[in-house]
């Protein structure tokens, strides 16, 4: 099977120099890459977790989160955590790969889940994350506080943006690819027919190839 060449690419913090051997302790099964830090260290990374976002520097990174994140709670790490620094991150510095969709556009997080604090409001607010879910806001315009904030699947907060087409149609209110599921149409067939300035319900009712 082919190696994918990663030499050059960057994940977060770490450029990839060459592929390199494994450290002692670990299985020589899977490839490794020699990763130079933009902290100056170097580090050898399972290729899969670079890919997978799983490692993203050479610990600095971990380090000076936690000088900015300091831990009273004893939840450092855990899945909930996770959820809230990123909402912080996003929201708060401008060095984050998604300021721009977030606190770029004046997204903000509330008094309450900043501060000393924040991390035990959030989490007396919110509860743990379930499994499959992460931290979405019901208003994707709105900020993040405990009214507007919820933990959902993938499919619900790809459901939840501004691009969504919904349409109410004999008393029922679905997304245009729900629609074309109900109706055993395809969804394109919906979409161009919308495009064309068909009302939502000639474009609903009308069989295909019409």
């Amino acid at each position: 099977m082919a190696i994918h060449d990663l030499t050059g690419q960057r994940f977060v913090r770490l450029v990839v120099q060459q592929k390199c051997q494994p450290p002692k302790e670990y299985a020589s099964k899977t490839t490794w890459w020699m990763c130079l830090c933009d902290c100056g260290n170097t580090k050898a990374v399972r290729g899969t977790h670079l890919k997978r976002g799983g490692v993203q520097s050479c610990g600095c990174l971990q380090k000076e989160n936690l000088s900015v994140y300091p831990s009273t709670h004893g939840c450092t790490g855990s899945p909930c955590w996770y959820s809230w620094r990123g909402m912080l991150d996003r929201c708060r510095r401008e060095n984050s790969t998604s300021w721009e969709r977030y606190g770029g556009k004046g997204i903000k997080v509330c008094d309450r889940w900043q501060g000393d604090n924040g991390f035990e409001n959030f989490l007396m607010d919110m509860g743990e994350r379930p499994e499959g879910k992460t931290l979405d806001r019901i208003d994707s315009s709105g900020d993040y506080c405990p009214k507007n904030c919820r933990w959902a699947t993938p499919k619900e907060q790809r459901l939840n943006t501004s691009r969504t087409r919904w349409m109410t149609y004999d008393g029922k209110t679905l997304c245009l690819s729900d629609w074309a599921s109900e109706l055993g149409m395809d969804r394109n067939t919906l979409n161009n027919r919308l495009n064309k300035g068909w009302s939502i319900e000639k474009t609903l009712s009308t069989p295909p190839r019409w």
